[in-house]
């Protein structure tokens, strides 16, 4: 709970803007440390004036599938910045909808943007359903970031009790993870594994191998943290979480 509250905070700083203005000036120790300190955090109102002149334009007249993809992805998020779920689901649907087939970077960013509204909108299936479509455009990320979507795919399944298709998700993350150069940090990615496999062990009511492979996955991401290229990734994976929420729980 304190380390997803951390993270929480992290993304509460981000989206409300001011980051360095708002940053804590001490590191909270507690859950209460970090609920206080999420409580002192106020919306910027750039940020949510952006947001509702997004929710204000209208696509673009003649525009491509490219271009339109983009325009329905931008105003999902500006309806998720506004609190519009039923808004923002009928764009990231949309969205999806045009960039598929497109086999690029474009498609994989409609469907982690389709799997996070189907799963804030409680349709837990379409999540996974959008996260299965996400192995085809695996390419275009890397296969770092393949491995992340299958430990996000099991985090969810394990959430619905599909306990065996979990395991098969996590199964294949590991198989891509085992296949990439030693050389490189590969603690974050493994911390992502561990997480979500704490994930399905706690679905399988066992709780005591749960809280040891959390502690693995809370080691492996501190590694990580601490790694200058680490970081980097963290940052972007950070990011990717949020787009899916249910892979950073």
């Amino acid at each position: 709970m304190l380390v997803l509250l951390r993270v929480a905070l992290a993304a509460s700083l981000s989206l409300c803007g001011s980051v360095a203005a708002q940053q804590p000036e001490t590191v909270p120790k507690t859950i209460e440390d970090i609920l206080v300190q999420l409580k002192s955090i106020k919306p910027d109102e750039a940020v949510l004036a952006q947001a509702a002149a997004t929710l204000a334009s209208e696509p673009p007249a003649g525009a491509d599938r490219a271009t339109l993809a983009k325009f329905y992805l931008a105003r999902s998020l500006a309806n998720r910045t506004g609190g519009t779920l039923e808004q923002m689901l009928q764009d990231t649907r949309k969205a999806a909808e045009l960039a598929r087939g497109m086999n690029n970077s474009l498609e994989w960013d409609s469907l982690i943007d389709l799997s996070a509204a189907e799963v804030l909108g409680g349709n837990y299936l379409n999540g996974i359903k959008a996260r299965d479509e996400m192995s085809r455009a695996f390419v275009y990320r890397g296969a770092k970031y393949s491995t992340s979507a299958y430990a996000a795919a099991a985090c969810l399944r394990a959430d619905i009790g599909d306990v065996d298709r979990a395991d098969q998700a996590l199964r294949s993350a590991e198989t891509i993870l085992s296949q990439l150069p030693r050389y490189q940090d590969l603690s974050f990615w493994v911390g992502q594994i561990e997480r979500c496999r704490a994930r399905v062990l706690r679905a399988k009511g066992k709780y005591t191998e749960a809280e040891t492979t959390l502690r693995v996955a809370i080691s492996n991401s501190d590694k990580a943290i601490n790694n200058i290229q680490g970081l980097q990734e963290v940052v972007w994976v950070i990011v990717e979480c949020f787009r899916v929420r249910g892979a950073c729980k």
